[in-house]
């Protein structure tokens, strides 16, 4: 974990906080009346759902490969708008778990206990079949 420490530091800085900057612009946008506002406020969100896809990819590099931190933000990036309907399996784990978790307020002890460990194992099965399209 060490070894993979600041290579997903850098790749978290570089993804996630960007995301949270388009998300922030999106609510402001949003909070204008005008269908400007509404435009813009629309491709921030998408802008970051984009980005946080690309962060859930780029973690999984950094805990896969030994690349440069670039080349890996850079392979997060591009991805997701390569293998869209392995994208889609891998985003909807994460998004179901919380749907359920809200919409069930109990499921949380399940969440926390097993959930977590059923939902990556699950994910790894897609990231491990999109790395093995993607290699040289």
């Amino acid at each position: 974990m060490r070894a993979n420490a600041g290579r997903a530091t850098l790749v978290y800085l570089a993804l996630v906080v960007p995301a949270a900057m388009l998300l922030f612009s999106g609510v402001f946008w949003f909070s204008s009346s005008s269908p400007v506002g509404a435009g813009a406020g629309l491709l921030a969100f998408l802008a970051a759902a984009y980005l946080l896809t690309a962060f859930l990819y780029g973690m999984a590099l950094v805990a896969q490969f030994e690349a440069g931190t670039w080349r890996t933000v850079r392979n997060a990036l591009l991805l997701p708008a390569a293998e869209p309907v392995r994208t889609l399996g891998i985003v909807l784990v994460p998004v179901t778990l919380g749907a359920v978790a809200i919409v069930f307020p109990v499921f949380v002890v399940v969440l926390v206990t097993v959930a977590f460990s059923v939902g990556a194992y699950a994910s790894a099965f897609l990231f491990r079949s999109v790395f093995t399209r993607h290699m040289g």
